[in-house]
């Protein structure tokens, strides 16, 4: 499947995945959140599993992984 990952700053990329993951968290993601299919319900609102919100460091270490999948699928995906 196709998706559209729109990255701030960067522009956006078109990736193709077989099954969608979340770019945040990496677990497979069956239901789309608001902000697509690519990130799950609860990273769309910034929470962990167990309910509590994210700190600061979570924030910036989840937006890290994020840039970095992001690259790794777009580093996949060149001719």
């Amino acid at each position: 499947m196709t998706y559209v990952v729109r990255v701030g700053g960067t522009g956006e990329s078109t990736i193709c995945l077989d099954e969608p993951e979340c770019l945040y968290c990496g677990k497979k993601n069956f239901e789309p959140s608001m902000d697509g299919p690519l990130v799950c319900g609860l990273c769309d609102m910034g929470i962990n599993e167990d309910g509590s919100k994210w700190t600061v460091a979570q924030w910036a270490k989840m937006n890290d992984r994020f840039a970095h999948r992001v690259g790794e699928i777009r580093r996949q995906q060149q001719p």
